[in-house]
């Protein structure tokens, strides 16, 4: 991996670096794109114009939205299925959700919760009971998307779905 300090734009005369991927932007999803690449065996290179990585991921602490039965969402008492996740999210991102791109963020919810934690991402199994976007306190697990007000109650059984993180 090459750490280099960052230079002016106006102070590069050419680039001509060969990479297999480019990842550009080093958020949550720019993140998880590099580290399968790198772990494919490509060459990555990551472009990022902050001066550090996070992107928005950062400026919401962090905060992941999964579902359909992840091990915090089980240890805490909650019986989550792709299926009641899916008709929430259809239902709140109106008419224009792509179904398919909400069915398999949904199906692949469980999965991703185990990618984040095999990759060295802690999950305390807790959950804040308060109203909140993102529990003030170490918790991880709180209702961050209305999952349990109305109009989503009567179409899904709610479920707290917003995973925080813990932060060292």
């Amino acid at each position: 991996m090459h750490e280099e300090k960052p230079i002016a734009e106006a102070d590069v005369g050419s680039w001509d670096l060969e990479t297999d991927v480019a990842v550009v932007g080093l958020g949550c999803a720019g993140a998880c794109a590099a580290i399968e690449a790198r772990e494919a065996g490509a060459d990555v290179v990551v472009l990022e114009r902050a001066s550090g990585g996070g992107g928005t991921s950062a400026q919401s602490g962090g905060l992941v939205y999964l579902g359909g039965g992840t091990p915090v969402q089980q240890a805490c008492g909650y019986d989550d299925t792709p299926d009641a996740m899916y008709a929430f999210l259809m239902e709140a991102c109106g008419p224009h959700a792509d179904a398919a791109k909400v069915r398999a963020y949904c199906d692949g919810s469980v999965a991703h919760f185990h990618w984040l934690e095999a990759h060295g991402v802690p999950f305390k199994r807790s959950f804040f009971p308060e109203p909140s976007m993102e529990a003030p306190t170490d918790d991880c697990l709180v209702f961050s998307g209305g999952e349990d007000t109305w109009p989503f109650t009567e179409i899904a059984k709610p479920a707290p779905r917003g995973h925080k993180p813990q932060h060292e």
